[in-house]
């Protein structure tokens, strides 16, 4: 009993508080609402959703980064890439006007939320369907788009969770991610160490 009550003491102190959630979709909120905008994309903007670890609910405080997926009415034939990102990035400076605040990266635009700690990568997407259905995401370092399932796994998250046992008020299986992802930024920080999704994965499998 004294060793549940101390894993369930460790999960308390590394999930986001109430503070942090609120902060995180407070911004993401924000700049899906001015994208979707006559100021920000408009009407090539078609839909939107979160991805990553906030998403999925496997983030550990403090939140860092949200990751928002942009579906819109680009082709792959149209558009290239960099005309994506940089139309994004254009939109967003709107918004957000300091040169340092917007940067357009290989797949996304990373947006640091002013007054905060907290970043965004806003990724713009192509869709094949249904937001559950794959999608095609920018390269700019390939000027590809290339296939990518983000709202797959995000499912497929909830579903392994769901399918996890039960300890107290919760699921194993993110619990387990969290504090895997705690253990890595704790022992392996300040060298190089495996990104937080591969944790994700190798416990998923």
């Amino acid at each position: 009993m004294y060793l549940r009550e101390s894993f369930k003491a460790f999960l308390g102190r590394i999930n986001p508080d109430a503070g942090d959630v609120d902060k995180a979709h407070d911004a993401h909120s924000d700049v899906r609402a001015h994208l979707a905008s006559a100021d920000g994309l408009g009407p090539t903007m078609a839909d939107s959703f979160l991805a990553g670890s906030y998403a999925r609910d496997t983030s550990v405080t403090p939140i860092k980064d949200v990751d928002v997926v942009v579906l819109t009415n680009y082709t792959r034939d149209g558009t290239t890439p960099r005309i994506a990102l940089n139309e994004v990035r254009k939109a967003l400076r709107k918004k957000y006007p300091r040169e340092d605040d917007t940067v357009a990266n290989r797949r996304s635009v990373l947006v640091d939320v002013p007054g905060t700690d907290l970043t965004m990568d806003i990724i713009p997407a192509i869709p094949s369907g249904a937001r559950i259905d794959p999608i095609w995401v920018p390269d700019r370092g390939l000027n590809e788009w290339i296939v990518s399932h983000p709202y797959r796994h995000i499912t497929l998250a909830e579903d392994r969770n769901g399918a996890s046992a039960i300890i107290g008020d919760r699921h194993l299986y993110k619990s387990v991610v969290k504090m895997l992802r705690w253990w890595r930024l704790r022992q392996l920080e300040g060298i190089r160490h495996p990104k937080g999704f591969l944790i994700e994965i190798l416990c998923y499998e």
